[in-house]
């Protein structure tokens, strides 16, 4: 009965809206993974392990809550994707409290650690206890808020509309402009000597953002934001680092000669 349901947009979630979304999603844990994909072997094991264990537990999760909405349009009920209110509506209460628990707790802690090494990695000198603490009690604090919760979905297409352009330009750097790889070293001697395409790379992810915050939130585009914005932001940061990679290089010709 669930696959044959008739596909229908419900709380204005339109098609280009729910694949925004699941990008927004998947992009917004990518810094969180590098956190513990760190310490792998190889370069090989982390992006295996990763990928593996991420596309898993993605369509287990994005699958069962799925499942979850079909399931309570079906019955009557208003349509939730959290697995807890259908579970307490069929008289679950132990489960879907259990459900609640666990979930709470895997993410969030995985999210204090993540928020306290990006603490630590501006003031390595800092002790781990202190960020971790004060970043649970905020977060106690921040999920009181009452209908924090009915926003959820735009607190998501706000996330891709950061952290996606900000991606874009990591990896047209990495593959495109940079090629000689990162390391400690070069990145050090990097921030000493001040990257000259950095300019560059500022305008063209505060161009993305801006695009995608004004086509998820304001003027939603059918297909969705997020892959035009991903190769706009791209485009645009390779195209202005060539330029200016190549006036440098007729300035430098033209002081020589």
């Amino acid at each position: 009965t669930l696959l044959d349901m008739s596909v229908e947009a419900r709380n204005g979630i339109t098609l280009g809206i729910a694949f925004d979304i699941v990008i927004a999603t998947a992009f917004s844990w990518i810094s969180s993974s590098a956190d513990y994909n760190r310490n792998c072997k190889s370069g090989a094991i982390a992006v295996w392990g990763t990928y593996l264990g991420y596309v898993m537990a993605a369509m287990i999760a994005m699958g069962l809550g799925a499942a979850v909405s079909g399931l309570s349009v079906m019955n009557g009920m208003e349509q939730t994707y959290d697995p807890t209110r259908l579970l307490s509506g069929f008289g679950f209460g132990l489960p879907a409290a259990l459900v609640i628990f666990f979930s709470v707790m895997t993410t969030n802690v995985m999210a204090v650690y993540s928020a306290t090494l990006s603490c630590m990695n501006v003031s390595p000198g800092m002790a781990f206890w202190k960020p971790a603490l004060i970043i649970g009690i905020v977060t106690v604090f921040g999920a009181l808020i009452p209908g924090i919760l009915d926003q959820f979905q735009n607190f998501l297409l706000l996330i891709g509309a950061l952290f996606i352009p900000a991606f874009s330009v990591i990896i047209v750097d990495y593959y495109l402009v940079g090629r000689e790889g990162y390391s400690p070293e070069l990145l050090k001697a990097r921030h000493q000597l001040g990257r000259p395409t950095a300019p560059v790379a500022i305008g063209a992810y505060v161009i993305g953002a801006g695009l995608a915050a004004y086509w998820s939130l304001v003027a939603p585009l059918a297909f969705g934001a997020s892959l035009p914005v991903f190769i706009i932001t791209g485009g645009l940061y390779w195209l202005g680092a060539m330029l200016l990679t190549k006036s440098r290089a007729n300035a430098s010709q033209t002081a020589g000669e």
